[in-house]
């Protein structure tokens, strides 16, 4: 949240409960699919506090996990990629327009 032009931090548990249900689905999915090793202690606060408030909307209920979902590291993976793929164009651009 953000008031002239100030962050005001709010609690993950009052975050949460913001969520729908589909974005908690889909957290909790790449979390199933990130590797050990680039789980650190915020991601299992979050995964604590998305399951908590999972069991809270449906007692009972296991979370559907998708299996078709990248990893949450993913992003940093696609935007090397992405950074990558730009620079090696700009300078084959570069080169191309000075012929």
């Amino acid at each position: 949240m953000k008031t002239n032009d100030f962050i005001i931090p709010i609690l993950l548990s009052d975050y949460v409960k913001t969520l729908e249900d589909w974005e908690i689905v889909e957290w909790l999915s790449r979390f199933a699919a990130t590797s050990k090793y680039h789980k650190n202690g915020a991601t299992w606060a979050e995964h604590d506090e998305l399951m908590k408030e999972w069991t809270k909307r449906y007692p009972g209920e296991e979370v559907p996990i998708i299996h078709c979902v990248p990893p949450l590291d993913s992003e940093l993976h696609m935007l090397s990629q992405y950074n990558a793929s730009v620079f090696k164009n700009n300078s084959y651009e570069e080169e191309t327009e000075d012929e």
